[in-house]
């Protein structure tokens, strides 16, 4: 992974905690990505994985092992990368955390591996499979899986779950049904006590705000608690001197959440339709299709 190295290049050894508890080395690159060419190769989405979603009942998560020190650094590059540590300077000989254009490098690769594959979602190192039935997944599985072994990747089983009716994927639960905030999310946003700080609100409020396409008017119930940010800087510490309405709406946006709709899964051969909603200070839409005699939704929009 690393080997001594009499590079001229130079990055201070940077430990980033996991959330296992673990460090994971890298090099601090600001001025290395400074003077990097940035690749604007596209990230997905989060929420993109559902157009492959439709009919499907069969879920497998695939995690790579250490998915970045997968791909070798060309030779003539490896001495950028070297890093000062407590036993003298290393580089790198792969491709490591930190680097500008890392995350591209990597879902440009991950998508030539699955090119093809509309069973497939890939999101930089996590895998997405879905499949309307368990032989039809038993099918796409030993593609993916052959695909992998085709390009020398390893997986972590660990992480990886196989051949489920229902799993979390990047931060969703996917079900046949469709897909919704997993339950221990929505548990510690109940159990959120009233933030006493601009910083703690605003955290909440980001936390919420990651389910925000499954609540129906967030903004409505939120635009007290923004007005509290207003003039503020990002980690502001100052205390908050709480109005009765606003604890009400603090309180109210934690059971929007816990009384989420079930978003359904995009079927491109349905009718599609958006209804609005405005009033004097907030404008609020649904995007519907019609499905089985009745309109169901794909995704609230809202703003103030």
């Amino acid at each position: 992974m690393i080997r001594p190295s009499k590079s001229p290049w130079a990055s201070p050894l940077h430990l980033v905690s996991k959330k296992d508890g673990s460090l994971r080395p890298c090099g601090d690159y600001r001025r290395l990505n400074a003077q990097t060419i940035p690749d604007r190769y596209p990230i997905p989405k989060i929420e993109d994985f559902h157009h492959i979603l439709k009919q499907t009942k069969i879920f497998s998560k695939i995690v790579l092992f250490k998915a970045y020190f997968q791909i070798p650094i060309a030779e003539d590059d490896k001495q950028k990368k070297a890093i000062i540590t407590p036993f003298g300077l290393y580089e790198f000989n792969v491709m490591s955390f930190g680097l500008r254009n890392a995350p591209s490098t990597f879902q440009r690769f991950i998508n030539e591996v699955f090119f093809g594959l509309d069973f497939v979602f890939a999101y930089l190192d996590d895998i997405l499979v879905a499949s309307s039935t368990e032989d039809e997944h038993s099918e796409h599985l030993k593609v993916v899986f052959s695909r992998l072994e085709q390009y020398g990747l390893r997986i972590n089983l660990g992480k990886s779950v196989m051949g489920v009716n229902q799993l979390e994927f990047l931060g969703y639960m996917i079900t046949p049904e469709g897909s919704k905030s997993p339950p221990e999310k929505v548990s510690v946003i109940l159990n959120y006590r009233l933030p006493e700080t601009i910083h703690e609100l605003r955290t909440f409020l980001g936390l919420i705000n990651f389910y925000r396409r499954y609540i129906k008017d967030a903004a409505k119930n939120q635009a007290v608690l923004y007005e509290y940010l207003k003039g503020t800087k990002k980690k502001d510490n100052s205390k908050i001197s709480w109005a009765t309405e606003a604890k009400e709406k603090f309180e109210q946006c934690k059971k929007d959440l816990a009384n989420a709709t079930l978003l359904s899964f995009p079927n491109p051969d349905s009718p599609l339709a958006v209804f609005t909603d405005a009033s004097d200070y907030a404008v609020g839409s649904v995007l519907q299709q019609f499905e089985e005699d009745s309109w169901k939704p794909l995704a609230f929009f809202s703003k103030k």
